[in-house]
């Protein structure tokens, strides 16, 4: 049985998918918006978080504002109310291992120790040696300073205080003690003359402030400065030699 010709619909083309919305005009200038940043790692994040904290902390501050801003800094070191314990703890003791420490690790990996006549050849045992006895040296040599510092200031019109004393004696050694880092790599140990010069300067410049010499005396001022360069690099020399005798 025939019904007729039966016909197909036409097909309807399929739709394009929907556009995304236009973003709005950047203004002119405008940078395009680069990839997006991926999140930081968590040992990332950690160590940023401890630089931070450590370059809050008051012994970073102090250190960089002796190196940077000595004068202001003398003026607030000069009116601080501390004892010989906190500085040593806060600051000495810290600060002075780097020297030690920079020259284990270049003794250990390039078999020398830099000194400021250049590098020598030392076994790891001397070096230990050497090390230890410059650290505890230079501990001694900071307080031995102070207690010249102290006992020569009623000559030069200035305070006799001991705290006082020390407060010069520790601080005007950042610039060495920060410089001993070089002491790492042996052929940089010249270099760490230049730490002994700023910490000199540091000292001439602190002494009337620190240790109170009256400002209508600037003759005893200019005095007191000269003597305590010399006895500091007096006292630096002796503890460098008696430091030697024990190792490298």
């Amino acid at each position: 049985m025939y019904f007729g010709r039966v016909t197909t619909p036409p097909r309807q083309p399929p739709r394009p998918p929907p556009r995304p919305p236009t973003p709005p005009p950047r203004p002119p200038g405008a940078r395009p918006p680069g990839p997006a940043k991926a999140a930081p790692s968590k040992a990332a994040a950690s160590a940023k978080a401890a630089f931070a904290k450590a370059a809050g902390s008051p012994l970073f501050r102090r250190a960089r504002n002796m190196l940077f801003r000595p004068r202001n800094e003398w003026n607030t070191i000069s009116s601080e109310f501390t004892n010989a314990s906190t500085i040593y703890k806060s600051y000495v003791i810290p600060l002075s291992a780097i020297g030690p420490i920079a020259t284990m690790l270049g003794a250990l990996v390039f078999g020398k120790v830099g000194t400021m006549f250049g590098p020598v050849n030392a076994p790891l045992g001397a070096a230990l040696q050497g090390a230890v006895a410059h650290y505890v040296l230079g501990l001694a040599s900071v307080y031995a300073l102070a207690i010249a510092l102290d006992v020569l200031a009623p000559s030069f019109g200035a305070q006799s205080n001991r705290v006082q004393a020390l407060k010069l004696a520790a601080y005007a050694s950042t610039p060495s003690w920060l410089l001993a880092a070089l002491l790492l790599v042996p052929q940089f140990g010249l270099l760490v003359l230049l730490g002994l010069v700023y910490t000199l300067w540091l000292l001439a410049l602190g002494v009337p402030v620190v240790m109170k010499v009256p400002g209508n005396a600037p003759e005893k001022a200019t005095a007191y400065r000269l003597i305590a360069v010399i006895v500091a690099l007096v006292l630096i020399l002796i503890f460098e030699a008696v430091a030697g005798v024990f190792g490298a």
